[in-house]
């Protein structure tokens, strides 16, 4: 049995993932508050933070162009594990009494070795060759050797649930997409979000939207990148049509030029982005959406708390925090249907769904929403009560630190 607050009190907890703090900025803080001492291992940080010692990792090597295309991945996953294998052994991180670890990266492969610890590791999408052509959007279509190469993906991750004592997925779909033979060893359960810090924001003077001129209203869309996986052409093309409706809308998308998941690269011109591609289909002009660009988070909090209506247009892919977040802010949704959609928005009660391939439709979702100021309040009330219920840190933080509770014993 543990002692201390919750038990944690003095326990040592190490926690890998390339980037910081990434999926564990809600249960790193969670565990640290409750007594435990908190190690993260990183590639991309500098400095320390208030709720853990970071310790940076370098690759020891990775993948060249004389490596197969298949196999680049991997390689790099393995240049990854053996830097944090590395950094952890010359830094005198000392053992943990567990390790929390991301999937996929290769970060704690080889931790078991070093300290004998139990392992729990978050996995996130597992790759399934031909079932893939689902995601890629039939405009952008992979090339088989995508497919071939992604099936070769799914390596690391293999490892990780043979080594790990226990997983978790975000979502019930996202752990569906795994092995069965593997399946019960994958708890669902999402990172959490902070329904404090994306909360509606309310007051005069409380959002740097507002003092809109009368009848203006905003329609938003973000994505950590403007492509196709995420749905920025889509988004372009309902654009036209709503304003087309209604001349005193504003459109604002956040997010930066570039293409985090896909292939968009294959179907621009050269120098041309994603963006300027979308755009430039959709027949719009430069000014007839206004982006942010990559903004800090009480920007955003203050823009979903004006937003008219949230658009969130994804293939089916992992579920973005950016849907979660405008739930939590309360902002009304229409959002692409699929199977990881459906498990977060129930059509008709926290939001509509409506086919990605379809700007029609999906306009016409967003028209209903904002011609009823009441259908639209009504929907945002009900998408911040599922988060709270489902996807709150308040909710998610316990199980994975029970997760963790249960490696050890």
């Amino acid at each position: 049995m543990m002692d201390g607050k919750d038990g944690w009190h003095g326990r040592h907890i190490l926690i890998v993932h390339q980037n910081f703090p990434a999926q564990f900025a809600t249960v790193g803080p969670y565990l640290a508050a409750r007594g435990a001492r908190i190690t993260f291992v990183t590639h991309r940080r500098v400095g320390g933070c208030g709720w853990a010692k970071v310790v940076n990792y370098k690759r020891q090597g990775g993948a060249k162009s004389s490596n197969h295309y298949f196999t680049r991945g991997f390689e790099n996953c393995v240049a990854s594990a053996h830097g944090v294998y590395e950094a952890c052994k010359s830094q005198g991180v000392g053992r943990p009494d567990v390790v929390l670890a991301h999937s996929g990266f290769g970060s704690s492969l080889y931790l078991a070795q070093l300290y004998g610890a139990p392992i729990v590791n978050l996995f996130e999408y597992y790759y399934s060759g031909d079932r893939d052509r689902n995601t890629y959007r039939s405009e952008f279509p992979p090339r088989d050797v995508d497919l071939l190469r992604a099936v070769t993906g799914n390596a690391m991750m293999l490892l990780d649930l043979d080594l790990c004592s226990a997983g978790y997925s975000p979502t019930a779909w996202q752990r569906s997409r795994f092995p069965l033979a593997f399946q019960d060893k994958i708890a669902v359960c999402h990172d959490g979000i902070d329904v404090r810090k994306w909360s509606r924001m309310r007051g005069e003077g409380a959002c740097c939207w507002r003092g809109l001129p009368a009848g203006v209203r905003l329609v938003t869309f973000v994505s950590r990148g403007l492509e196709s996986m995420r749905g920025f052409d889509v988004f372009a093309r309902v654009v036209d049509l709503l304003a087309r409706y209604d001349r005193k809308l504003i459109f604002v998308a956040v997010g930066g030029d570039r293409v985090c998941y896909g292939n968009d690269q294959r179907f621009l011109r050269a120098g041309q982005t994603f963006r300027e591609h979308a755009m430039e289909l959709a027949g719009l002009r430069a000014g007839d959406v206004h982006f942010t660009g990559t903004i800090p988070d009480r920007s955003l909090v203050d823009l979903l708390s004006a937003s008219s209506l949230h658009m969130h247009l994804s293939a089916e892919f992992v579920p973005s925090w950016s849907l979660l977040n405008a739930m939590s802010c309360e902002a009304p949704v229409v959002a692409s249907r699929n199977a990881a959609m459906e498990e977060i928005v129930q059509h008709g009660v926290q939001g509509f769904l409506a086919p990605l391939d379809s700007p029609v439709e999906l306009a016409e979702r967003a028209m209903e929403v904002l011609d009823s100021p009441v259908l639209a309040k009504a929907l945002g009330m009900e998408a911040r009560s599922r988060v709270e219920s489902k996807y709150a840190v308040d909710v998610c933080a316990p199980r994975i630190a029970e997760l963790l509770r249960g490696a050890m014993e």
